[in-house]
């Protein structure tokens, strides 16, 4: 959709925005922000919830948090702030057509897959999420990554049934022969190379 991703949009509304009071019904907050331990407090709330609620409340903070200010106050910020916009179909495209690069999917809202979530709502993210790729980009889509990392054997079984050959978690384990095809570990790599290549020779355990 284009839409700013729901962590993203938390960051920017409390940290930028700089707002002092914030009201959020979905999760029951409604405070002032006087400090930096307040300001931390409340994002590191709200990112949680983001994170373990229903995709219903996610979409009810989502829409909490985006009127939180004025809109054209928020333009000016996320125009200020705009590596935190999601790629356009366009720049996918380009990746796709013109650079060595494999196009996988992350679900459709970037929907965490818990325990908490439906499992109709899983099932239905993480197979359109493929359909919707493959029409887009008019090639196959073989890969998932779970966002956050989060997993189920539900969603697992979704993964394999949509025609994924692999899905990948965020677990810095180990890759064994046990290992399901829908849930391979991996290791995330900061962006420094001198700290990545200590990573990879402490992990995996």
């Amino acid at each position: 959709t284009g839409d700013i991703f729901p962590t993203s949009l938390a960051r920017l509304i409390i940290w930028g925005a700089e707002i002092k009071k914030i009201n959020l019904p979905s999760i029951n907050i409604n405070a002032e922000i006087n400090t930096a331990e307040d300001r931390r407090r409340i994002a590191q709330t709200i990112s949680r919830n983001l994170k373990t609620q229903p995709l219903a409340v996610v979409s009810d903070l989502y829409n909490e948090l985006l009127h939180s200010i004025p809109s054209d106050d928020f333009s000016l910020l996320y125009n200020m702030h705009d590596t935190l916009k999601p790629m356009s179909w366009e720049e996918v495209k380009e990746l796709h057509e013109n650079y060595d690069c494999t196009i996988g999917a992350h679900c459709i809202d970037h929907l965490c897959c818990h325990e908490n979530q439906n499992t109709n709502v899983v099932r239905d993210q993480i197979t359109q999420s493929k359909v919707i790729i493959e029409k887009k980009l008019n090639t196959p889509c073989l890969y998932f990554a779970y966002p956050n990392g989060n997993y189920t054997k539900s969603s697992n079984q979704y993964v394999l049934n949509a025609g994924f050959e692999m899905g990948v978690s965020t677990k810095p384990t180990r890759i064994e022969k046990a290992n399901s095809m829908a849930a391979i570990p991996r290791i995330c790599l900061p962006s420094n190379v001198n700290i990545a290549k200590i990573k990879l020779n402490i992990n995996p355990r």
